[in-house]
């Protein structure tokens, strides 16, 4: 959809590009705090923050006017993006055999995300070639809908995980690396 975000916003090119790898800053930036963050919740609710977080958000992308909001919101989504891959990936691995785990897990979980991302692409493709692009975002939404309803009918109301203190995290090294990232992309 970079052309249809070019002419909606009326920016450069490099200026979408940079906007759409923001989504995999997001996802750099917050990997080294993923399994800190998913140790000290439990995983229904981590995740039904994160899919409400991503409703939100691309609620957002769809209605903002602004380039700079939409550049923004798109490193949020990768972090958002982040959270629910990561808590995800823990979580098959978590309920798999110890001595086939690793190669299950690995293997159902980017399969399904190699699978995903033809079938979405197929889905975005046919929906921008036929409805305004930001339609696409209002089908994500419909998505992580019903992703809700599938985590509220899986997993267990509370798992009591092992609290960790949040106040150990290293923000200055975090925020450096956000930085270092944006600068790359």
């Amino acid at each position: 959809i970079q052309f249809h975000v070019i002419s909606y916003y009326g920016v450069q090119s490099e200026d979408v590009s940079l906007a759409f790898q923001m989504t995999y800053v997001g996802i750099l930036a917050t990997l080294p705090l993923q399994f800190r963050l998913l140790n000290r919740f439990d995983t229904r609710n981590y995740l039904l923050v994160a899919l409400l977080l991503g409703i939100l958000l691309n609620l957002g992308c769809a209605l903002t006017a602004s380039f700079e909001v939409f550049t923004i919101l798109r490193f949020l989504i990768g972090i958002t993006t982040c959270m629910i891959a990561g808590c995800m990936l823990i979580t098959i691995f978590s309920v798999l055999p110890k001595d086939k785990g690793m190669l299950i897990g690995v293997s159902f979980f980017f399969g399904t995300i190699l699978s995903i991302g033809i079938l979405v692409g197929t889905v975005a493709a046919w929906v921008v070639e036929r409805m305004d692009w930001q339609s696409l975002y209002y089908y994500l939404i419909l998505l992580q809908t019903i992703s809700i309803i599938i985590c509220l009918l899986i997993f267990n109301q509370r798992t009591h995980p092992k609290k960790i203190p949040l106040f150990q995290f290293d923000f200055l090294s975090a925020i450096l690396f956000v930085g270092f990232g944006i600068s790359i992309a």
